[in-house]
């Protein structure tokens, strides 16, 4: 399979992923990670998002979960778990009202059936939007 642009701009400036370029521009726009102090990744791996974030923020706590293993990066503290079951990851439970930042870059398993594909995507969205809702704090961030 050929490469496309982004995944070779990743590899040359040593990213793990094309989806850091992603996070990167929405920073640069408005600044994502001001005043930030706990991040909260979901469905992290391959892990660019929480390597830019771990640079972007070297001394914050960040917690990343997803079902894939996620090769480790510095100052993140991964979870290989499902979401569906997050409330039993008590290290993110403990931090529950504490983070300022829930960023996911999740999407499923794609069928190539939109009609099943779109349930997913979906049910991931609602799912992702209600733990950061019940995991951040009041007003804060949901990426």
């Amino acid at each position: 399979m050929r490469q496309d642009y982004w995944a070779k701009k990743a590899k040359l400036k040593g990213f793990r992923s094309r989806a850091v370029f992603k996070i990167m521009e929405i920073d640069q726009k408005v600044d994502l990670f001001k005043n930030v102090t706990s991040i909260l990744d979901i469905g992290s791996s391959p892990g660019g998002w929480s390597e830019y974030a771990s640079k972007t923020c070297p001394k914050k706590n960040i917690f990343a979960i997803d079902l894939l293993e996620m090769e480790p990066v510095d100052n993140v503290s991964f979870f290989k778990a499902d979401i569906k079951n997050i409330d039993h990851i008590k290290a993110v439970n403990d931090k529950k009202g504490t983070f300022d930042l829930v960023i996911s870059d999740l999407a499923p398993n794609i069928t190539g059936i939109g009609a099943i594909d779109n349930e997913s995507i979906l049910e991931l969205n609602m799912l992702t939007l209600e733990i950061a809702v019940n995991l951040s704090k009041l007003n804060q961030s949901f990426l």
